[in-house]
């Protein structure tokens, strides 16, 4: 599942200002577009968004789900402090990848193993995609592939 800061993507992607309106155009255009990428690529992703001002809406987080996007508009944390919070809590760090160009995120997810990517790449990936451009062939065999191989070799758990 892809963890990603909303608006650090959507602030690389969009430049100069954007009043409200324009800002909810650009979110709803950024959700569709990491629908799409997800779609294709058979992920997931789920989109933090900071609270528009501390405090002044409802005391939770509104959760919406379109699957495969969940979108999450935080009510008193910020993106970053919720994308962290599910680092630290150790799940499993095979299952997430942490989007953002943030330094203090993109480092505290390095620092217990988790996959990171600038959302600057990111979005490079998502344009290719929408372009038509096939995917790089990734680094590595991947949980699946190292597994079979350590079966093969007789190094996992099973044995043939």
């Amino acid at each position: 599942m892809l963890l990603i800061d909303g608006y650090n993507v959507l602030f690389k992607m969009v430049r100069g200002t954007l009043d409200g309106r324009r800002l909810a155009a650009e979110r709803e255009n950024l959700v569709a577009r990491i629908g799409r990428h997800c779609a294709v690529t058979n992920q997931r992703a789920r989109i933090f968004f900071d609270p528009v001002r501390r405090g002044s809406s409802a005391a939770f987080d509104q959760v919406r789900k379109r699957p495969p996007v969940e979108v999450v508009q935080l009510s008193e944390v910020s993106a970053d402090d919720a994308i962290r919070a599910i680092v630290d809590s150790g799940p499993d760090r095979t299952a997430y990848c942490v989007v953002s160009s943030d330094r203090e995120v993109a480092g505290a997810a390095q620092r217990r193993n988790f996959e990171t990517m600038p959302s600057e790449a990111f979005l490079a990936e998502v344009e290719r995609r929408e372009a038509g451009v096939p995917a790089e062939k990734p680094d590595g065999v991947g949980p699946e592939g190292l597994k079979y191989w350590m079966d093969q070799f007789g190094l996992g758990g099973t044995q043939r």
